[in-house]
């Protein structure tokens, strides 16, 4: 199965506003007070608090990730995902199921 993922344009890697940089990334659990349990990208440089979590849109993201079962470009050219809370099911299986890392390469919107 593929799935699509949603973030924010390349700013420089600003917080709240920015993807993150292309490499190679330990995934863990984190709990906070708006996501109780998901999973975080970790060891981003300069960064904390990369999130995977259900989304749409980059402007529903402050700087993390969002999974789809599949993915449209809107009038604008705004990239989405669609059924994100379905995908993040699946995301979440797979995370539990033992696997730990996560490569991220940017592709633009076609």
């Amino acid at each position: 199965m593929q799935l699509w993922t949603v973030e924010r344009p390349w700013l420089n890697n600003r917080r709240y506003l920015s993807c993150i940089p292309e490499g190679d990334y330990p995934l863990r659990t984190f709990s906070g007070t708006r996501w109780a349990a998901t999973i975080e990208v970790a060891d981003v440089p300069h960064r904390s608090a990369i999130l995977f979590h259900p989304a749409n849109r980059p402007v529903e993201l402050a700087g993390c990730i969002a999974p789809g079962m599949d993915w449209a470009v809107e009038s604008g050219g705004v990239p989405l995902v669609k059924s994100s809370r379905d995908a993040w099911k699946i995301v979440l299986e797979w995370f539990e199921a033992g696997d730990r890392g996560l490569t991220i390469a940017h592709e633009e919107a076609l």
